[in-house]
């Protein structure tokens, strides 16, 4: 990401020559018919290039947004009218279709694999306040600032020009291009230290000076009004991390395509991949037989790839990273294998972890991923005519492997939110979790995490790949199972037993156990007639069984039309 950024700021240098562009209402840089005109272009080409442009909106509710904005822009400044551009493509519904805002590429926040070209006035640039926010677990907080905001670091938002921080973030709803809520987690935050945006949204009436009320670890509240910094002028940023804190792993070397390391008081190996892509030393096949050789090598207790900061890239090269776990018997068992995944968890690093889940026994760490299993992705750039504004339009649906379509994320079995005061004293919890949890275990201990969490899915997808693991496939989880639906019925988690005997019974038909445990659990559920049907089944598989008939039989005594 650091790289291309780069790369992009020195193509775009001469910009530094023009004068800087005006907050203040002014002249337009584009008439009205130029803005209409953009607008028709984005129009059309949305519903012609995209895959399925009405998958979420109706024909109807889009063409209504075009016209409403069309009727408005008229009496909108050009931020304004951006913004509804931007709204009008995040419609749409999906991660990767957006217009791209017009910034200065070293402050914006970009998930984007290639340079974006500037506006073609100069007065269309948006600014960017001296504070980068992120959305924990505790609330929105400032993770960076530059000097002049020194004293916001580390402090909660509160209010944001009239509106608190929670009306703030959900006004930036409508032009959040997302597959999910994690991808509005991630970008939300990012749009809110945009003065144009927070003025076109209503958050602030003058975009010139954004009031910000800040709460400091002390309980203090206080307010800072911050003038916006000047699109590509120098600015250094300071990081709320405590100077004293270590670096944890998954930041200490985020602009690194990949890299590995063998954690000996862990008997672990660590691997971070931030972008689905070759490096240019060594291509992301070479690592993965590089990282394989890594695990051959060492005693072994976990393999832990983080896929945090993994944005995507080619979904072609993720192959071979997948068929180096799958082929190490010491990385791919029940409990040894973890990915780390979260909200930045986006597009080729999407399609890796979907995956990782359908061919491996990884467990997934973190927060849900920020991609859907099925999605649509492969973006086309357009530029519009007048306003050289860029917008990039999904032509590609990739579909996931189970066959819910409807899946939001890959959610992870063992769940772990960083929290303001995890970032500010370098702990990383979803690492820790991964360390801590009892590989000896194995499957057994995957399925307790994931039932005792009520994560039916998960245990499910866990269970498959076991079964259609031919090292594992003469291995029966039978009683297994048995036990852990048990020990959900001991919780009063009638339902969620039932569920679970369901899956043991479909894996193993002749089990009258798994169904005389589902007539049970039916039964305390008060699903009458599918408990009889239960028992029924497990008596006819066992017919001596008392306990079995009685129970039958005393179902059947109690009517309701029970009886055959």
């Amino acid at each position: 990401m650091h790289a291309l950024l780069t790369l992009a700021a020195a193509l775009l240098m001469p910009a530094l020559l023009a004068p800087p562009p005006a907050l203040a209402d002014g002249p337009r840089a584009l008439t009205v018919e130029q803005w209409r005109r953009d607008l028709r272009v984005l129009a059309d080409t949305l519903v012609a290039v995209h895959r399925d442009a009405f998958h979420r909106l109706s024909r109807a509710a889009f063409e209504r947004q075009v016209a409403a904005l069309d009727r408005r822009i008229p009496r909108l400044s050009d931020h304004e009218v951006i913004v509804g551009l931007a709204e009008i493509a995040a419609a749409i519904g999906d991660g990767h279709t957006r217009l791209t805002l017009p910034e200065d590429p070293a402050v914006a926040f970009s998930r984007a694999h290639t340079p974006t070209p500037l506006p073609k006035r100069r007065e269309l640039l948006f600014h960017h306040l001296p504070l980068r926010l992120y959305l924990y677990g505790d609330g929105l907080f400032v993770q960076q600032a530059t000097a002049v905001a020194r004293e916001a670091l580390g402090a909660r938002v509160v209010r944001i020009g009239t509106m608190s921080a929670e009306e703030a973030l959900e006004a930036m709803r409508p032009l959040i291009e997302r597959d999910n809520e994690m991808g509005f987690k991630l970008l939300a935050p990012a749009r809110l230290a945009i003065p144009e945006v927070l003025h076109a949204r209503g958050v602030v009436a003058d975009p010139s000076s954004v009031r910000v009320v800040l709460r400091g670890r002390d309980g203090r509240e206080f307010a800072l009004d911050l003038a916006p910094l000047e699109p590509f002028a120098p600015a250094t940023w300071i990081d709320a991390r405590d100077s004293a804190a270590a670096v944890p792993l998954w930041l200490r070397d985020p602009g690194r395509t990949f890299w590995v390391e063998y954690l000996p008081r862990d008997r672990a190996v660590y691997a971070q991949v931030n972008r689905i892509a070759d490096d240019s030393l060594e291509t992301l096949a070479q690592f993965s037989r590089r990282l394989a050789r890594v695990v051959d090598g060492h005693a072994v207790e976990r393999v832990i790839l983080d896929l945090r900061l993994n944005a995507g890239g080619d979904n072609a090269l993720g192959r071979g990273l997948v068929l180096a776990l799958a082929r190490s018997r010491k990385a791919d068992r029940p409990g040894r294998l973890y990915a780390i995944v979260g909200r930045g968890t986006f597009s080729a690093a999407m399609t890796l972890a979907s995956q990782l889940e359908q061919w491996t026994h990884t467990v997934f760490v973190g927060e849900p991923t920020g991609s859907s299993p099925s999605a649509f992705g492969d973006p086309r750039k357009v530029r519009l005519p007048h306003s050289g504004l860029t917008v990039r339009i999904s032509t590609v649906y990739w579909r996931g492997w189970t066959t819910a379509e409807d899946r939001p994320w890959i959610a992870p079995q063992l769940p772990a939110e960083p929290s303001s005061e995890d970032y500010r004293l370098g702990r990383d919890p979803a690492l820790e979790a991964a360390l801590a949890f009892p590989a000896r275990d194995g499957l057994a201990g995957v399925l307790r995490e994931t039932l005792r969490r009520g994560d039916i899915e998960s245990a499910a997808i866990a269970l498959d790949c076991f079964h259609n693991d031919p090292a594992s496939a003469d291995e029966s989880t039978e009683q297994l199972v048995n036990r852990l639906a048990r020990e959900l019925l001991q919780q009063d988690r009638a339902a969620e037993a039932a569920t679970v005997f369901w899956l043991n019974a479909h894996d193993y038909p002749r089990s009258a156990a798994a169904h005389a445990g589902r007539g049970e659990a039916l039964e305390r559920a008060g699903e009458t007639r599918q408990a009889l049907e239960s028992y029924r089944r497990a008596l006819a598989l066992d017919p001596g069984n008392a306990d079995l008939a009685r129970k039958v039989e005393a179902l059947e005594r109690r009517g309701e039309g029970l009886r055959e």
